[in-house]
């Protein structure tokens, strides 16, 4: 029998979404799957709806099972579905995307072939009838331990700011001894970004990772879905500055620490990219902090940055980054702090009516 491959789904507000994500995953080549769909406290029908999947596509060898528990957020139903996994491999999908037919079976090959610990696939990228393609390689390829320790320094440094860098979990397989022998959990110090910390552990401790070139992961770009709609998050930039403060304990007395690491640069980019990030959050129509107030803690974080040596001139963000962090950015570099926060403000005026031509002129003009 084909060992056993684990998919957790976790599902918030997404009955109309989940039956599409859920058949793309049955209709793989692979044949012994099994897929967890965690609903995390919807107020939508999406608990009967993966009820009624469930019963509908279950079979012996491809198994749905549905749990249910309160809101807690996508960590929390990413770790409920990671305590009740039984595959020796894991992956992740998310409720409003889809997989390719071949997805499983090309990456649990390419773990074959290699050996590996982790294979991370490519992604498309999809916006309605367009597919982008975001490669995480050319070849299919394996790096071990002191390449997968440059893989990590890449990002410490953050010389990178594209998706392929350090991978998101959802393109990623998982061999799940690695995951109980080292107890890696999600850690949710910002609520939107549990993914690359839990990777981060990962990598931290894996031996070989493979890289596999084909694109076998759909990446649902869905305006009205609620995993791909802003949010705006409270204390952002405290709890923001808590992952990086664990990052830093990771890597202290380890042998990554013996590298060239720039600690201090490594701070600075941090707290610019993290200034950038609150700046946005800031702007989110769902902050009912007066504007005043809202850029006068802004203006703060900026003054403190400043005094840390941060120079935005400096900052290494590039323009087909997403457009309110680029929009930020530039006006930062100027000391705008106020005009970021109400041009990013406008810009989500823009995305919410639809306003395109001034979301382009915004875009391109600043």
């Amino acid at each position: 029998m084909e060992e056993l491959i684990s998919v957790i789904v976790p599902v918030y507000n997404g009955e109309k979404y989940i039956r599409k994500c859920v058949e793309s995953i049955m209709n793989n080549t692979y044949p012994h799957l099994e897929i967890l769909l965690i609903n995390d406290g919807s107020k939508d029908h999406s608990l009967e709806v993966c009820e009624s999947i469930a019963k509908e596509f279950s079979t012996e060898e491809k198994r749905v099972k549905v749990f249910s528990k309160e809101n807690g957020g996508i960590a929390s139903a990413r770790m409920y579905g990671l305590e009740r996994i039984t595959g020796k491999y894991l992956c992740f999908v998310d409720q409003d995307d889809i997989v390719y037919p071949y997805t499983y079976e090309t990456l649990k090959r390419n773990m074959d072939d290699y050996q590996s610990d982790m294979c991370i696939g490519s992604i498309n990228c999809i916006r309605g009838k367009k597919v982008q393609h975001v490669s995480t390689t050319v070849e299919n390829k394996v790096i071990e331990r002191e390449e997968i320790e440059d893989y990590i320094l890449g990002f410490v440094k953050y010389q990178h700011h594209d998706i392929s860098y350090l991978p998101t979990i959802w393109n990623c397989m998982y061999q799940k001894k690695i995951i109980d022998q080292y107890h890696i959990t999600f850690k949710n110090f910002v609520s939107c970004d549990d993914d690359s910390i839990f990777n981060f552990d990962f990598l931290m401790h894996a031996q070989r990772v493979s890289f596999e070139k084909e694109f076998i992961y759909g990446w649902v770009q869905n305006i009205k879905s609620y995993s791909h709609n802003p949010k705006y998050i409270a204390d952002f930039y405290r709890q923001n500055d808590s992952h990086y403060q664990y990052i830093v304990s990771q890597l202290k007395d380890t042998q990554l620490m013996k590298k060239k690491i720039d600690f201090q640069q490594f701070e600075r980019y941090f707290h610019m990219e993290n200034l950038i990030a609150s700046t946005v959050n800031e702007a989110f129509p769902e902050n009912k902090t007066a504007a005043k107030r809202s850029i006068a803690y802004l203006q703060k974080l900026f003054d403190d940055a400043k005094q840390l040596g941060c120079d935005f001139s400096d900052y290494p963000i590039k323009k087909v980054y997403r457009e309110p962090y680029y929009l930020t950015d530039q006006c930062l570099k100027k000391g705008r702090v106020g005009l970021a926060f109400y041009m990013d403000r406008y810009l989500y005026h823009c995305l919410i009516m639809k306003m395109t031509y001034f979301l382009k002129m915004i875009y391109y003009k600043i």
